[in-house]
């Protein structure tokens, strides 16, 4: 595993979690912003805050889809060294772990979004309007996206944890 990815150090698990967590706050900073600016339109403010959120997402996402690429079996245009045995086990487990909980979000969703249409009480909150379900699908797509790899940088252990020869030796090759 490389150490830095695109200038962030990722040698520490701590710091792809918080690559992690930046990701995710970053889109919802972002509907936040979508939100807020929607009774007042677009204006100096909306683009202020939108630019700088934008960015930080595109960037996360960038960085944390790099975190998971040597555990995969083909790279987008990058020559890739084949994965070994414990690479294929944790990027397994990661899709397991991902699209179950993805699944299950949306077979809820499908139940709750059932129960609240038919509810004459009205007692559930129900998407009501374009800007409302576009912040759920675009979520779901970015979470659909990226858990895999969330997955692997939020449990992969350190480096120097890891114990292994090729990932010490890679770190003194890095440094």
């Amino acid at each position: 595993m490389r150490t830095h990815l695109l200038g962030i150090p990722i040698d520490r698990q701590s710091r792809r979690r918080l690559l992690v967590v930046t990701l995710y706050g970053a889109y919802a900073a972002l509907v936040a912003c979508f939100a807020l600016a929607a009774p007042a339109g677009v204006g100096w403010l909306f683009i202020v805050a939108l630019l700088p959120v934008g960015f930080l997402l595109v960037y996360a996402f960038l960085a944390l889809s790099q975190v998971a690429l040597p555990y995969a079996a083909e790279g987008a245009g990058v020559k890739l060294a084949p994965p070994d045995e414990r690479q294929i086990q944790v990027r397994d487990r990661a899709f397991y772990r991902a699209y179950q909980g993805i699944s299950s979000v949306f077979g809820l969703w499908i139940v709750y979004e059932t129960i609240a249409r038919t509810n004459t009480r009205q007692w559930f909150w129900v998407p009501s309007s374009f800007d409302e379900y576009q912040a759920i699908v675009w979520a779901y797509l970015l979470v659909s996206m990226t858990l895999p790899s969330a997955i692997i940088a939020w449990t992969e252990p350190d480096l120097t944890e890891a114990g292994t020869d090729a990932d010490a030796a890679e770190l003194r090759l890095a440094r």
